[in-house]
Formats: structure tokens, C-alpha cells, sequence
């Protein structure tokens, strides 16, 4: 084996360490599980330095076809990725800072090498891995409820809030957390199910895992999570069976639609525990809902520093100033009508509002230009395996399970921080890695590779 090889077999083998590891170690929350997986991406990425020093004749063999468009998605992402550099080392406190910026960081480390440095059949072992990995995932959490009801999570306890109303987490602490991963399942499941190349086992085993999926966010209780589904579900039943004849197509389309109002219906007029749950939620009192209270606490928060925000993960710290509501007044000696003192607050529970807060306007402008920059590529792929006049490719099932994946995390995040949870971010930027590698890396070995065998 040359050096080459061998720096890409460290590399692939660190990364994925972090990739399928993370989720079975509590989603890697708290720093010293964080630490370890966070090392071995940054070793993977090491490795995948030193074999652009160490053999760029061997590397540009396998570099994408469509450079251009890398370059582009890449100086894309640059800035956001600079600006959060600067913010980062603007702020006050430090850790909470630094955890702020590697969660950024780490998952573009991850695609970068999924994209530019991997093998095709390290990207192809890395689908399947991270397929078997949430099958597992899933399956341990419907087990793990039925057996003690998640009082045990792995070898720790569980916290008494969740296990007390009958909620799955799996492998992490918060079951909205572990209906984000299962999410990803969803994802990766429905694209292999929905592509045309998919042959019949596998894509009864995908059908599976979506089931599996499914059923973990059901017992999660995750209301966040339910919402999700449902939007991922559809917007895979319009965009996912395009490679399909058109009559079958158009067939597919309206029995799925009507399976899924019919399933969703049936559903909410049950009197599952969970749909009792959405019932329950004060919807005509949303001041009193805590996460709201978070979320109202960051848009002040915002408009102290609207334009730069208040720095990398300086949320927690502003907590204490913008948690009461605004109706106190010190001078008059009024008490505000919501003090939180029984409330802290570590994270927002909305990924978008937590990233307008502490990197402002500008950092999210930086960031619509980075992500619309990925989605416009996984378009053009898309648009591109579309009409599948040539042989089929599993480069289809890629680029949906990326698609699928960037739904359920802008459904989700809108009321949930999943992105924060460190392995979910991970896992999801290797999913959109993967997506991306089935485009710009046409007509080489990844390509060679791929189609040169059976469609699975």
C-alpha cells in the first residue's frame, strides 16, 4: 500500500470514529465525550493534509470532475466560517465560544474530506455505515423503552422528566434529540427507497428503517419531531419519485398523498399518549411555554447587538438579563411578570434564532450564502439524475437522503437546537458530504467505482 493510500485509509478511519461513534456515546454533549470524537476529526483531517503535502499527484486523480463547482462551494462556506473564527475569538467567554465554533467547524471538516479526499468505496462504506449505524440506533431505542421505559440510557441514568412521561430518547439524554437522529434515518432510508436504481431487498430494508424511524420519533413523544416527519414525507412524495414513468409516478404520488393525510388523520383522532401530548401544548397561551420564554429571551438578547450579535455562544450568559420578561421595572421597584428563576437556559431550542442571536445579521446572511451555496449544488445534481436516461447510480440516492436531510433540519431547528447536539451536526455533515461527493466527483473513481457495479 502506498503512503498515499495509507494517510487516506487514517483519515476515512478517525473520521468515521466520530461519525458512528457520537451517537452511541450520548450524542458526544458533554465535553468529555465531546473531546475524544472531536480529536479524531481533526486527526482524520490532519491525515488528509498531509496527503495533499504528501502525494497531490495521486490526490488530483480523484479530485472532482466539476472543480469549478467545488471551488465555488467552497469559497462559499469561507466566509461564515472566517466570521465565526472572529466572533469566537472576540468573546468573552471562552469554552462557551470555542464548543460554539467547533460545532460549526467540525462538520465541514467532515464533508470537506467526504468530498475531496475519501475513496468511492470509502463514501459507499460511509452510506451504508451510517444507514446500519441509525437501524441500530433505532432499534436499541424501541428495545431500551420496552424493556425499563428509557429509565436507563446505555450504562447512565436517564433524566426523571422524560422517563416520567413515557418518552424514548435512545442513546441520548433529551428524546427530542434522539428523534433528530432518527430523523436522519428517515432520510437516508427514504432517498435509497425512492430512487429507481434501488433493487428490491434493498429498498425493502430502507422501508424498514423508515418504519423503525418512524416509530422511535412516535415513542420520543417529540412534537418538534412528528411535525418533521410529516413535512419530510411529503416533500420526499413531490420531489423523490422523479426518475420514475411518468403515469407511475403521478399514481405514486396521489396513493402516498392520500396514504399519508389518511394516516395523519387517523392518528390525531386516536388516543395514543402522543397525540395527546400535542393537546395538551398551551397553544393559546404560548407566554407561558418555556420554549417560547427562550426564544423571546434571544430576540433581546439580538436586538442589544443586532448586527454582530452577541458573540459565539454567549447565550447562556445573556440568559440572566434577557430571560425575564421586559414588563420589570428596577426603578419602580416592579417585579417582572416572568422572573425564570426556576428556568436556565443553555441553549436557545431554535437553531436559527440561537444563530441570529449570537452571530447577528451578518453572520446570518454569511451563513444563507454558505448553505444556499450546498443546496444549489445538491440542485444541480438533482436536475441532473432527474431524467436517468443513462444507467441507473446510486449517486441519486445520495443526493435525496441530503435533500431529505436539509429538511428535517429546517422544519426541526425551527423549534429544537438538534444542530447543537455535536454527533447529529456530525452525522449531518456527512450526509450532505456524501450528496455532494455523487456530484462534483462525475467520471472519477468514485464514479468508476460506483456504477461499475450492481445498483443496490
Amino acid at each position: 500500500m502506498s503512503g498515499d493510500r495509507q494517510l487516506q485509509q487514517f483519515s476515512f478511519i478517525f473520521t468515521a470514529i466520530a461519525i458512528f461513534g457520537g451517537p452511541w456515546i450520548f450524542g458526544a454533549w458533554a465535553f468529555w465525550w465531546f473531546w475524544p470524537f472531536a480529536a479524531c476529526i481533526f486527526l482524520g483531517f490532519a491525515f488528509f493534509c498531509l496527503r495533499l503535502c504528501y502525494g497531490r499527484h495521486e490526490l488530483l486523480r480523484e479530485s472532482p470532475a466539476d472543480a469549478r463547482l467545488m471551488w465555488i462551494l467552497i469559497a462559499g462556506c469561507v466566509p461564515f466560517l472566517l466570521y465565526a473564527l472572529i466572533r469566537f475569538l472576540q468573546t468573552e467567554v471562552y469554552m462557551s465560544a470555542e464548543r460554539s465554533f467547533l460545532l460549526i467547524l467540525l462538520p465541514f471538516l467532515i464533508g470537506v474530506q467526504i468530498v475531496y479526499g475519501f475513496s468511492g468505496r470509502q463514501v459507499r462504506a460511509l452510506h451504508l455505515g451510517l444507514l446500519l449505524n441509525l437501524a441500530v440506533q433505532g432499534v436499541y431505542g424501541l428495545v431500551n423503552h420496552a424493556l425499563n421505559g428509557s429509565r436507563v440510557v446505555l450504562w447512565r441514568d436517564g433524566f426523571i422528566q422524560y422517563w416520567r412521561d413515557d418518552r424514548a430518547s435512545g442513546s441520548y439524554f433529551c428524546p427530542d434529540h434522539f428523534a433528530g437522529a432518527m430523523e436522519f434515518a428517515l432520510a437516508l432510508g427514504l432517498g435509497v427507497a425512492f430512487a429507481r436504481s434501488t433493487r428490491t431487498v434493498p429498498r425493502l430494508a430502507a422501508l424498514a428503517l423508515c418504519a423503525v424511524a418512524v416509530w422511535c420519533v412516535i415513542w420520543s413523544k417529540s412534537r418538534g419531531g412528528g411535525i418533521t416527519i410529516a413535512g419530510m414525507i411529503l416533500f420526499a412524495i413531490m420531489i423523490g419519485l422523479v426518475q420514475w414513468p411518468r403515469i407511475l409516478r403521478w399514481s405514486m404520488r396521489v396513493v402516498l398523498l392520500v396514504a399519508l393525510v389518511g394516516g395523519v388523520a387517523a392518528f390525531l383522532k386516536s388516543e395514543h399518549p402522543y397525540v395527546e401530548r400535542f393537546k395538551r401544548y398551551p397553544y393559546t397561551e404560548l407566554e407561558h411555554s418555556h420554549r417560547v420564554n427562550m426564544i423571546m429571551s434571544a430576540v433581546r438578547a439580538w436586538k442589544q447587538k443586532p448586527v454582530f450579535g452577541v458573540g459565539a455562544g454567549m447565550h447562556e450568559h445573556y440568559w440572566l438579563r434577557t430571560g425575564p420578561s421586559p414588563d420589570g421595572d428596577r426603578a419602580a421597584g416592579r417585579w417582572p411578570t416572568r422572573p425564570n428563576f426556576h428556568l436556565f437556559s443553555y441553549k436557545v431550542h431554535s437553531d436559527w434564532v440561537q444563530l441570529l442571536e449570537e452571530y447577528g445579521i451578518v453572520g446570518f446572511v454569511l451563513f444563507g450564502v454558505a448553505a444556499s451555496g450546498v443546496l444549489g449544488l445538491l440542485g444541480l445534481g438533482y436536475f441532473r439524475e432527474a431524467p436517468s436516461t443513462g444507467p441507473p447510480s446510486r449517486r441519486f440516492q445520495w443526493v435525496l437522503g441530503a435533500l431529505f436531510a436539509i429538511c428535517a433540519m429546517t422544519i426541526h431547528s425551527v423549534g429544537d437546537f438538534n444542530l447543537q447536539i455535536p454527533a447529529n451536526g456530525w452525522m449531518f455533515g456527512a450526509i450532505l458530504g456524501i450528496g455532494v461527493a455523487g456530484i462534483v466527483r462525475r467520471g472519477t473513481d468514485l464514479e468508476r467505482r460506483i456504477d461499475s457495479e450492481d445498483p443496490a
